[in-house]
């Protein structure tokens, strides 16, 4: 089903509160993040301060919702930084100053694309919304192309960790698969004939449903 049309949309998010958070632009242009409805809706911009949004040497990414909203990670692309946003009160803070594309995990972990293409980890305590730890590799090897500055995985609230994994032929595909706690991997069947932007993706809370961008 189609979640929402908007302009410019970009990365989506899927909240445990009932709704998607997703990057899109207003009638002038501008970038903001708009919480959409996980049934389809309209979509409401939360007037992210402007210095995190996308300007020319940024790019606006959610990359996760904390439980109940309270707080979106966001990532800045090229400075390689993961910042926390509080909508109610519009705050940030830096929870990971060297890596990108931060999820929540509900082991009580930040999980994040870190150096050489390895899924990182860092202890992080909810109830005061900050890290308490330093980082480790969980998951290493993964394949992506050249040039592709992306996630490319998801983690629902049940632990299951989804990632795309990038084809070797030099031509450009993806395929989602999904990782369970117990190493167990399957892959995510979508239409072969719809092309699909795996940077986008993103799991429910319960791991049963995927929302993904088309190209």
């Amino acid at each position: 089903m189609t979640l929402w049309q908007g302009r410019d949309l970009g990365y989506a998010r899927w909240g445990d509160d009932g709704y998607v958070y997703v990057t899109g632009a207003d009638s002038a242009g501008r970038l903001d993040v708009y919480r959409v409805p996980e049934v389809g809706g309209q979509g409401e911009p939360l007037h992210v301060p402007v210095e995190i949004r996308a300007a020319d040497k940024e790019r606006l990414v959610v990359s996760d919702v904390l439980p109940k909203g309270r707080g979106l990670l966001v990532t800045l692309e090229y400075q390689n930084r993961v910042l926390l946003f509080d909508p109610a009160t519009r705050d940030t803070a830096t929870v990971v100053a060297n890596g990108a594309f931060a999820r929540w995990s509900p082991t009580g972990h930040l999980v994040y694309d870190g150096q050489g293409g390895a899924l990182w980890a860092v202890p992080f305590d909810l109830r005061r919304r900050r890290t308490t730890g330093e980082g480790a590799p969980v998951l290493e090897g993964r394949s992506y192309f050249t040039g592709v500055v992306n996630g490319g995985f998801g983690l629902s609230r049940s632990g299951v960790l989804a990632y795309s994994s990038a084809g070797t032929t030099g031509v450009m595909t993806y395929s989602f698969q999904l990782l369970e706690a117990d190493g167990s991997i399957t892959r995510v069947p979508v239409d072969a004939g719809e092309p699909l932007d795996a940077s986008y993706a993103s799991l429910s809370p319960d791991g049963s449903r995927l929302v993904y961008k088309r190209r």
